[in-house]
């Protein structure tokens, strides 16, 4: 039986419309035989509004949209699972009806890894 050894997002660019990037974010769990298993796809996202390099801002847009795609995933305050920062139980679900059997508790104890498509990668890297 496939172990997961790993829980994040996959942001990916949505549309660019002048100034404003969107963006959506997929949930997953990845699994010791390196087979990705996706648990949301597509019902979560953001939008950023790109500034000029002469806007002061410190950070670069990579880390803003990160964090904002971070942002995107955290549960509704009526799903949080007890103060947890993620709701392990609903992933472990998602991820159990998908046949990757995973308890929440098991999920907890993994980092969880957001990663930029190539698309949303070259977006934010033409974009500044």
């Amino acid at each position: 039986m496939s172990r997961v050894v790993a829980v994040g997002g996959i942001c990916d660019l949505n549309t660019r419309s002048g100034n404003l990037l969107s963006f959506l974010v997929d949930e997953f769990v990845e699994l010791d035989t390196g087979e990705t298993v996706l648990l949301y796809r597509g019902d979560r996202g953001f939008s950023t509004e790109i500034f000029g390099s002469d806007s002061g801002i410190e950070v670069s847009l990579e880390e803003i949209v990160l964090r904002d795609a971070l942002m995107a995933v955290l549960p509704d305050e009526m799903d949080l699972d007890a103060g947890e920062a993620h709701a392990w139980r609903a992933l472990s679900a998602r991820a159990q009806a998908r046949g990757a059997m995973v308890a929440p508790e098991d999920l907890r104890q993994l980092p969880y890894v957001m990663k930029l498509t190539e698309r949303a990668r070259a977006a934010v890297m033409g974009a500044g």
